[in-house]
């Protein structure tokens, strides 16, 4: 046996006695070894319908599946991010163990698996019915107590751990209010009061402004905040009233437009082509005269030639409204979009501070 090899076993040993040791501490005798069990082995992912997640601190949130996917109900439906949820929901119902902390109740409330006190309780609800879990503290061995709530027993896990069972809605709500490939953006403009700020580009290493040189480093930076905002929290539905009071009442109103390409724009000038098949035009090779009546143009009048305009495929507005009493939040919403957010400034800075002085190259 390698050096190293030995060194991972006597780790592992080392790990299995800690863990023996703390819960022998915490279950007292009734700590022991089972067969491993799947604490929900009875549960169908599919027909999951609900879940909640409470922490033990007043904190609460409900997940509910929709005919178009997951939504939290408390914040007007706004959509989940699912891949996270997926993730989660699968741990939850795969959960094993192969350890009983302890069979009775009086355990419950130090190893915090109990009604009164708890890390989370987490509720899941489905054709079949209520499946309850509490999960409590984390022993020094990495092994998290979970206790099923129609059960006294306390099992021991360890592919789960409390922070990644969010208690609030921006845990899981979907962060991204938009999110799109910065390399298809053709045109970016800003209008802010008497701001109006207008980039464009046909290729990727050549913005303009007004028509003249652009600088890159700008516009970029402008871009990479403005193809993906995240939002801090939900406000509501865009048609609520008190929704529609907040953004009346905010103050500078900020309106950005993308205008994408349906393709990734060309690095260069020169990865483009400028005919059909990415051949450069033919001209008339030097020293030869031009048939009579006919006319061309040499290769400083083709250089000089304007580039094909670039065809726009989608536009996306995005609406900023600054927070009435609050510097550094922002109201946010798309056009024609169904949820208002809130955005932190930091987010937004390089949207909402844009002087067209400073992009012009």
């Amino acid at each position: 046996m390698s050096r190293s090899n030995l060194a991972l076993s006597l780790i592992l040993l080392f790990q299995i006695v800690v863990f023996g040791l703390v819960y022998a501490v915490c279950g007292g005798e009734d700590t022991a070894k089972v067969s491993r069990v799947v604490l929900l082995e009875d549960l169908d992912r599919d027909l999951v319908n609900e879940i909640s997640m409470a922490s033990g601190k007043d904190e609460e949130v409900t997940l509910a599946r929709g005919e178009r996917g997951w939504k939290l109900p408390e914040k007007a439906d706004y959509p989940v991010d699912e891949e996270k949820l997926n993730r989660v929901l699968g741990k939850l119902l795969g959960l094993e163990s192969s350890y009983v902390v302890s069979t009775g109740t009086e355990h419950h409330v130090e190893l915090e698996v109990s009604p009164e006190k708890f890390q989370r309780r987490i509720v899941i609800n489905g054709p079949a019915g209520e499946r309850k879990l509490f999960i409590g503290s984390t022993g020094s061995g990495g092994f998290t107590n979970v206790r099923l709530g129609s059960q006294s027993k306390v099992y021991a896990v360890d592919d789960l751990k409390v922070w990644e069972l969010g208690s609030r809605s921006t845990d899981w709500a979907k962060r991204e209010v938009l999110e799109l490939a910065p390399e298809r953006v053709a045109r970016l403009e800003i209008k802010r009061g008497d701001v109006d700020i207008r980039l464009e580009r046909d290729y990727l290493d050549e913005w303009r402004i007004d028509g003249k040189p652009a600088s890159k480093s700008e516009a970029d930076a402008i871009l990479k905040k403005a193809t993906k905002i995240q939002l801090s929290d939900v406000v509501g539905r865009a048609s609520d009233p008190d929704v529609k009071e907040k953004l009346s009442s905010g103050k500078e109103h900020i309106t950005v437009t993308l205008a994408l390409a349906a393709e990734p724009l060309p690095a260069t000038k020169a990865d483009s082509g400028t005919k059909e098949g990415g051949q450069a035009p033919e001209t008339t090779p030097a020293g030869e005269e031009l048939p009579a009546g006919e006319e061309g143009k040499g290769p400083a009048e083709e250089e000089k030639a304007p580039a094909p305009a670039t065809e726009i495929s989608d536009t996306f507005v995005v609406h900023l409204i600054q927070h009435s009493e609050k510097e550094n939040v922002f109201y946010c919403y798309l056009e024609n979009g169904s949820h208002v957010v809130k955005v932190d400034r930091w987010r937004v800075k390089k949207i909402v501070e844009a002087e067209a002085e400073k992009l012009s190259g």
